[in-house]
């Protein structure tokens, strides 16, 4: 008897001159080793051009936010930030979720950070945004109307609700939207957590119907239509395109792609409609 597998201990061992097949689970794991690293090397091949490609240009395009290069004031190295915090050093202001407690926390957070940089120089507030809740609303529009330097409000794609009202609260003359960008305005709805006795809930109903008097009143004043108007409006959700935006008052300028060759310092995005 010879041992038939060499690798394996104990060895297995089958009589010479027959053609008796080993069974061993050894030998079996042996000849499937270069399949698994033929898989292997192509896996890592893969991984060598994927990582090619996440780098495109100075844009780090990873598998969360990408990141951009910036070097800090002082240092002589770059370092790569996320394209959010580099948008905020440009004054420029990116609104693309639902504003809740922690997100327009942190839109006021910035926008007071920008007022003691430069109590002038203008800020850039692109939006495209779902919605959110109407207090954390409400305070960043407080906000926005505290601070000393413009605002330019952009809607990118969707401003719904509260995004809307936003895009809207921008200073007159320096409120812009993209042709194919939407209005949706409708009234404050109630928490779906609302519970408790029949007294409670009809407080939280009276609370709902005068955060409903101060959207009324507040866009009246963007639009420069009647409280009578926009109350009958906003009986039920209402859609606008951006140019029907622009004649309810909503919108100073609908923005169309910059031609080519022009270089001009505006919103950075396109060339107003006249």
């Amino acid at each position: 008897m010879a041992p038939c597998c060499f690798f394996a201990y104990p060895p297995c061992w089958t009589v010479p001159g027959t053609r008796k097949e080993c069974k061993c689970s050894q030998k079996r794991s042996i000849v499937s080793i270069p399949s698994k690293i033929h898989r292997f090397g192509e896996s890592r091949s893969y991984s060598r051009k994927q990582s090619k490609h996440d780098m495109v240009g100075n844009l780090r395009m990873g598998g969360g936010v990408p990141k951009v290069p910036y070097k800090a004031p002082g240092q002589q190295n770059y370092e790569f930030i996320d394209i959010f915090n580099r948008f905020y050093r440009e004054r420029i202001i990116y609104i693309g979720q639902e504003i809740d407690e922690d997100q327009a926390n942190q839109i006021i957070a910035i926008l007071l950070f920008l007022q003691s940089e430069d109590d002038q120089a203008e800020v850039q507030l692109y939006i495209n945004c779902p919605g959110g809740f109407v207090l954390p609303g409400l305070a960043v529009y407080d906000c926005m109307c505290s601070v000393r330097y413009p605002i330019v409000t952009v809607n990118l794609g969707m401003a719904a609700s509260m995004g809307a009202f936003l895009a809207a609260a921008g200073t007159p003359g320096r409120r812009f939207a993209l042709p194919n960008s939407r209005y949706l305005i409708q009234q404050p709805l109630a928490p779906d957590n609302i519970k408790g006795q029949a007294k409670d809930i009809e407080i939280e109903a009276i609370h709902i119907l005068k955060q409903r008097e101060i959207l009324f009143e507040s866009y009246a004043k963007f639009s420069k239509q009647p409280v009578e108007r926009i109350r009958n409006d906003l009986r039920r959700d209402l859609y606008l395109t951006a140019y029907e935006a622009r004649e309810y008052g909503l919108v100073d300028k609908v923005l169309t792609p910059r031609p080519k060759g022009l270089v001009t310092k505006t919103t950075g995005v396109g060339e107003p409609i006249l």
